[in-house]
């Protein structure tokens, strides 16, 4: 039963691209597009977030194999890019799978062989991280989007109702001229 092994699929497909991808530019430029998307804040709804931080994670894992430290230009030898990386990893380091189940992001990026031990670990204490992930932080600056929101939705109503009364008098003033 495959469900009772650990990472089958991912180990399946890292054995795959090993046999079959020379170069790992795809995977890399896969990981670099997400992070641009994400620090560009390129998504609507947090699953679309949250898919291309797995994304990224499962990117990085799939880039590290055998051989890469032979390789002078690779993905974790770049700092400014495992910087951005490791920056945007930690700023959410928990992640939903799928329903309630939840996973972080540093227990993927451990099965890449070649990354440093603990670079993505996160304090499961630190103030600034409880806050993000707190909804109670967040509800004055949604209870203030929401006050300009329904101050202007007021605006664009009256607006919308003073051009549907001035075309019903102008309807109105066209039938009574039709009429006399």
């Amino acid at each position: 039963m495959f469900l009772a092994n650990r990472d089958t699929f991912t180990t399946a497909l890292k054995t795959a691209l090993d046999a079959s991808v020379k170069d790992d530019d795809v995977l890399e430029d896969l990981a670099e597009t997400c992070a641009d998307l994400l620090e560009g804040r390129a998504y609507v709804y947090p699953e679309t977030k949250h898919d291309l931080l797995k994304a990224l994670a499962f990117a990085l894992v799939l880039v590290d194999k055998e051989g890469l430290e032979k390789k002078k230009d690779h993905l974790f030898k770049n700092k400014k890019s495992m910087d951005r990386f490791v920056k945007l990893i930690k700023a959410t380091p928990v992640v939903p799978l799928f329903g309630d189940v939840s996973t972080t992001l540093e227990s993927i990026l451990k099965k890449a062989k070649h990354m440093e031990p603990g670079k993505f670990s996160y304090d499961a204490n630190d103030e600034a991280l409880k806050k993000s992930y707190s909804i109670l932080a967040s509800l004055p600056e949604v209870r203030e989007q929401y006050k300009s929101y329904v101050a202007d939705f007021g605006v664009v109503m009256n607006e919308v109702w003073n051009h549907i009364l001035l075309l019903f008098l102008l309807l109105l003033l066209l039938l009574l001229l039709l009429n006399a």
